[in-house]
């Protein structure tokens, strides 16, 4: 379940940076750089987001993503020589796709060259590869797109993929930024602050499972999880404002996590997996009576009390 939420807040991310772009999740490119069980949770969010919202086929979607990991670009020739896990194959990429694309000095694709003939709109880092998307990767990818989504998503810091500072400053500003752990804001081209969203669980995973609770559903189904990443990107600053963040402060988690919770149970009960009696209109009422405000009692010392 964390791979699903890290995979859920990643989706709304992104969701929120095609809104921005005015385009939609099918019309992308993903490059994402680190195949391992958070990189796959992330593709396997978008593509089933992709399939359930944009009507394409499973297949079709998987040709969009392009996955990288140690052994570079991962390919069907590269499949015979190491071992691929079973949930990587469906994105395997055809060697003849490939051929006269330059390989490093161990025959594997890198990156760059990735980037250069794929020109993704879409780059996620979940490797921990510091300093992975170079100077050459992000203006690679800034040439072929108008607004390149760029989330270097590993942490704690010091394992980002790129320096925000740094893509905002190779893009000129047109890059569309989030990661994994809290960085300052950066300054676009006409010195005007862009906040740079924390693609952080705690946005979401609250109210996944409020809205399950709520609805009294047995199952988190892939819809009910769609549902609640799809309110949390209709919440994002950057809708209101495209050079603003992708996704909500921290300090408003609580009501961000509770309009996702109403999402889920509304999903939810829209798809007959709920437990409850009561109609889809009802939720928010419902969801009122179910908050928890934490108060504590303020207490003052009283010399004269009692010892």
């Amino acid at each position: 379940m964390d791979n699903q939420g890290t995979g859920a807040v990643t989706l709304a991310c992104v969701m929120a940076a095609v809104d921005v772009t005015k385009s939609k999740l099918s019309t992308q490119r993903y490059v994402i750089f680190g195949a391992g069980s958070a990189g796959m949770g992330i593709t396997h969010q978008l593509r089933d987001a992709i399939v359930q919202l944009n009507d394409v086929s499973e297949v079709e979607a998987n040709k969009l993503f392009y996955l990288i990991d140690k052994d570079g670009l991962i390919t069907e020739g590269l499949s015979i020589m190491t071992q691929v896990r079973d949930e990587i194959r469906p994105f395997m990429r055809p060697d003849a796709e490939w051929e006269g694309v330059k390989k490093d000095e161990d025959r594997k694709l890198r990156l760059l060259e990735v980037v250069l003939k794929v020109k993704p709109t879409v780059l996620i880092g979940c490797s921990t590869r510091a300093g992975a998307f170079s100077e050459d990767v992000v203006k690679a990818m800034a040439a072929g797109c108008e607004r390149p989504i760029i989330l270097p998503l590993s942490n704690p810091s010091p394992l980002v993929e790129v320096d925000p500072k740094d893509a905002n400053d190779w893009t000129k500003g047109k890059a569309l930024l989030a990661t994994g752990s809290p960085f300052p804001p950066v300054k676009m081209p006409g010195r005007k602050d862009y906040i740079i969203a924390e693609c952080n669980n705690a946005l979401i995973y609250p109210g996944l499972g409020f809205g399950a609770v709520l609805a009294k559903s047995r199952h988190m189904t892939d819809s009910m999880i769609i549902a609640g990443a799809r309110r949390l990107a209709s919440l994002s600053p950057a809708l209101l404002d495209p050079d603003n963040a992708l996704l909500p402060d921290f300090s408003d988690a609580p009501k961000v996590n509770f309009e996702v919770g109403i999402a889920v149970a509304e999903q939810a009960i829209l798809e007959g997996t709920a437990g409850v009696g009561w109609s889809k209109d009802q939720v928010r009422e419902e969801a009122r009576k179910k908050l928890w405000t934490p108060v504590y009692g303020e207490y003052v010392y009283d010399e004269e009390g009692e010892r």
